[in-house]
């Protein structure tokens, strides 16, 4: 996979762009993730990776493997977090660099960064504070799967009172 083009664009540019969808949507957590990564039939090669335009023009962030949750309380950013793959010397070397969550969270001016990993954990934390819940589905459905089942327990726990 080639090196992904340099972050040209300042931190505060996709900061604004984050503060104006939290003024739009007042109040929940947004859920972006990255697009995925195909590899070829049969073959250890990838397709060029093409960035979810969604995720990239919040963060800037073109890495596969990424996720944004936001959290918005009254039109502005709560909490935001950026997640992404570690830093990996060895498949970075096949791959191409990585920024890892700490390195990312300072590039895209974030608050927090974090593995890919943690993403459940923290979306389930996050959301246990909000109502709704963001997201364009149809894009993964690895997070479709996460996100309905979230909101399925929550319906659930809300019936049971």
């Amino acid at each position: 996979m080639p090196a992904l083009p340099p972050h040209s664009l300042p931190p505060e540019f996709h900061a604004d762009r984050r503060a104006v969808l939290a003024r739009k949507i007042r109040e929940g957590v947004v859920v972006l993730a990255s697009a995925p990564v195909y590899p070829r039939q049969r073959d250890d090669e990838y397709h060029p990776y093409a960035p979810d335009p969604c995720l990239r023009y919040l963060t800037g962030c073109a890495e596969p493997h990424s996720a944004l949750l936001l959290a918005v309380r009254g039109g502005k950013v709560e909490r935001e977090i950026i997640f992404c793959r570690p830093r990996d010397p060895v498949a970075e070397q096949w791959e191409g660099e990585r920024l890892g969550p700490r390195r990312a969270a300072k590039v895209f001016g974030i608050d927090e960064g974090e593995v890919g990993a943690e993403f459940e954990k923290k979306l389930r934390e996050i959301a246990a504070a909000f109502s709704d819940i963001w997201f364009i589905p149809g894009a993964r459905a690895d997070l479709d799967s996460r996100v309905l089942n979230l909101a399925k327990t929550r319906r659930a726990a809300n019936r049971l009172g």
